[in-house]
């Protein structure tokens, strides 16, 4: 701005704020995270005709094109909104005509005999805040001068220089130019004029009556000091916004639901079609078992079916099928939710750690959803599979010894009935698909560049450190199929997100087993020995749980919406209103964090929302009464720092959390260890004690903040700048 230096090398920070106006081009050696960022950044440059580099180390410039055309897209719109009838837009036309007369009416000096009454005393103060005097009125004036938000440009001459400084002539003092005409000038009464006092006299009674003058005027504070952003903030907050007193969500207990000792429940299908999946199913005996989603309330919103791309599964059509009303006592209702945690325990807790799924505790209120689990259901998909959803809990509560021997226990000398789950003893965590014994045992020839392991048997205890028979038999067993952490939604459908294919075992061989294998997964041999069964040992099961996440995740986010417009109706009817006018599939983003989804979240919205608040801050400087003789009397920068304090991060997060808002926030990543359903807490055992983990994070201010401004964003684009201003004063 100095124009010393003609080159600014800095990271993103200077997206916002930094306005150069001989700024002819801006070099980004980065990847673009946003519609946002991309505009704001091109926006640096704003000297005319100025060009915008991007570099990027990739080759694919799909990102760039679709920042181009959301860019378009946000001019295009723009345009379109100038051309608007405004005529529905809340606008005081009396403010207009004669309400500004009112506010800037001719300065009638009403503070003239506190200053006269100042310097006939020699001092002025403000009760026991503070006080200032002769001696010291000219450095107070000289310290307000020097704090006043002026810009570099102002100071460059120095006449424009001179403007913006108390200027002294023999009997009148003139303060700075930003200040209104008719209170710039002080002047001396007639009858100190007439004492012929020396002129440093002079300019010392005409500070004095300068500094009553700004106090009067709200210009210094009590304590007779420049005003700080502290105490535009206090006043702003006093005079132009409400507190809204403090809402919390609704919400119910597990044991609130069955105070009654019986509950009528809902039962939904979980329907899930795919040719592999009939294959694998039919392979692992589990024809004609399906899973279903039992919920204390009806689900209301509309769940369109998904479409699953998984790279051993091929794709999965699901869906939930038609509601079923079931009547369930709270012991047939933890029955289920324990099957559900075992159930989710083998497909979604992280392997690296040593925990668990478990219900929560029954007196936990639960906000946005109500309660619900999964079932396993009997075949047709009607009814509950009880006896079997005991005997997958009882299995899951066995001793390490008791699964060990179950394996011990299988046969080798005929296929196995049933396909079971087992995990090595050297290796917890990896799970193998036991399908039946080979006809070879550990002095089979293993497959190793090492001249050192020559038989199965050199292999476990050389690189396993597990001694072996050598008689011991080999099992025939297979990776399982990849069961993805992450999800990715392209072109309406689901598929997995940084997903691995399972590479073939060292041991793997192209030949006749002996037994059906299930196509597309790695082969190998498995000694007998080094089986234990693992908690769930059903893989039919396991194979239903593949895209469960998914699925709830989905669920919960749909329900979230419909919980969110029942809390705004019935605590904010405005607000109420216009949700339930949105599309469900809108709400729903305008809600989403981009920590969440990198691709649909509030960003959009939440640059909408901002521009309109500071409109909507604007307005209430202008029209509130009690502040419009004040405000015509501040700089320009102390303006918008006034603006700023109306809502900054802090306010707006504050307010969020006061109304509710943050409880609905959807802000949790489909990833292991940062979502569950929020019917299920994990637990684990750290020293001796047990630490449990919920459902959800505290939401942070920044995103507390950007969700009131996403409300404000999504209302302003359907519905107009007077249903916003509606909403935003009805939130407080």
């Amino acid at each position: 701005r100095k124009q010393e230096i003609n080159v600014l090398l800095a990271t993103s920070i200077v997206e916002e704020g930094v306005d150069v106006q001989a700024c002819s081009f801006v070099i980004c050696f980065d990847t673009v995270g946003s519609t946002k960022a991309y505009i704001q950044m091109k926006g640096r440059a704003r000297q005319k005709n100025a060009k915008f580099f991007l570099f990027s180390n990739q080759q694919d410039t799909s990102a760039l094109t679709d920042l181009q055309k959301a860019e378009r897209r946000v001019h295009t719109f723009i345009e379109q909104r100038q051309d608007m009838d405004i005529s529905d837009v809340p606008i005081d036309k009396a403010f207009l005509t004669e309400g500004i007369e009112e506010a800037f009416s001719d300065y009638d000096d009403p503070t003239l005999s506190v200053e006269v009454q100042a310097v006939e005393n020699g001092y002025y103060r403000k009760a026991l805040h503070g006080s200032v005097d002769l001696t010291s009125a000219k450095s107070l004036l000289n310290r307000y001068v020097l704090n006043i938000p002026i810009e570099t440009n102002a100071r460059a001459t120095k006449e424009a220089f001179l403007l913006h400084m108390p200027t002294y002539g023999d009997n009148e003092l003139v303060l700075p130019a930003h200040l209104p005409a008719d209170v710039r000038v002080v002047s001396l009464p007639l009858t100190y004029q007439e004492r012929g006092a020396s002129k440093g006299e002079r300019q010392k009674m005409l500070a004095l009556m300068a500094c009553v003058r700004l106090h009067q005027l709200k210009l210094l504070n009590d304590r007779l000091l420049p005003l700080g952003k502290k105490d535009l903030s206090r006043e702003i907050v006093r005079v132009a916004t409400h507190r809204v007193s403090k809402v919390s969500p609704e919400g119910c207990t597990v044991k609130s639901v069955f105070d009654s000792g019986k509950r009528e429940v809902y039962l939904y299908p979980i329907v899930q079609r795919g040719v592999k999946m009939l294959e694998f199913l039919k392979l692992l005996k589990g024809e004609g078992k399906s899973l279903g989603l039992v919920i204390c309330e009806k689900i209301t919103v509309q769940l369109d079916p998904m479409i699953h791309i998984h790279s051993e599964l091929g794709e999965l059509h699901c869906e939930l099928g038609e509601m079923i009303t079931l009547v369930l006592t709270e012991s047939e209702w933890n029955t289920i939710t324990d099957f559900f945690a075992v159930l989710l325990g083998a497909r979604w807790r992280r392997k690296s750690k040593n925990e668990w799924f478990r219900a929560r505790d029954k007196e936990t209120k639960l906000e946005i959803l109500p309660p619900y689990a999964i079932a396993l259901l009997m075949e047709g998909g009607k009814t509950i599979n009880w006896p079997y959803m005991k005997q997958i809990i009882q299995e899951f509560n066995r001793t390490k010894e008791e699964r060990v021997a179950a394996a011990q226990s299988y046969a080798t000398t005929k296929i196995m009935d049933v396909p079971r789950l087992c995990q090595p003893v050297y290796h917890f965590n990896t799970k193998y698909l036991l399908l039946g014994p080979s006809k070879k045992d550990c002095s089979y020839e293993f497959p190793d560049q090492d001249d050192s392991i020559k038989s199965f048997q050199d292999y476990f205890k050389i690189r396993k450190n597990v001694d072996l028979s050598i008689d011991d038999c080999l099992f025939v067993s297979q990776r399982l199929w990849s069961q993805p952490a992450q999800f990715l939604e392209l072109d309406g459908k689901i598929r997995e997100d940084q997903g691995k294919t399972p590479r073939k075992d060292r041991n793997s061989e192209e030949y006749d087993y002996g037994v059906t294998t299930c196509a597309g997964l790695a082969t190998v041999y498995l000694p007998k020995g080094v089986c234990q069964e693992a908690e769930m040992a059903d893989p039919s099961l396991l194979l239903l749980t593949v895209v469960l996440p998914q699925i709830l995740y989905t669920l919960e986010r749909k329900i979230a919406g419909v919980s969110f417009i029942r809390h705004c109706k019935t605590n904010f009817p405005c607000l109420g209103k216009y949700l339930s006018l949105v599309k469900a599939s809108e709400l729903n983003v305008a809600m989403t964090a981009k920590a969440t989804n990198i691709q649909l979240n509030y960003d959009k919205y939440e640059w909408f929302g901002d521009a309109v608040l500071k409109l909507l801050q604007s307005d209430t400087l202008l029209h509130t009464p009690e502040l419009r003789c004040w405000v015509r009397c501040l700089h320009e920068g102390d303006l918008t720092t006034l603006r700023s304090a109306m809502a900054n991060n802090e306010y707006l997060a504050a307010a969020c959390q006061r109304i509710g808002f943050d409880t609905f926030i959807l802000d949790t990543p489909l990833a292991r260890g940062k979502w569950m359903p929020q019917t299920l807490e994990l637990y684990s055992e750290y020293q001796g004690e047990i630490v449990v983990t919920t459902a959800g994070s505290k939401t942070g201010m920044k995103s507390c903040a950007d969700i009131m401004e996403s409300m404000l964003g999504l209302i302003y684009i359907h519905f107009g700048y007077k249903a916003a201003s509606e909403v935003g004063f009805e939130c407080g």
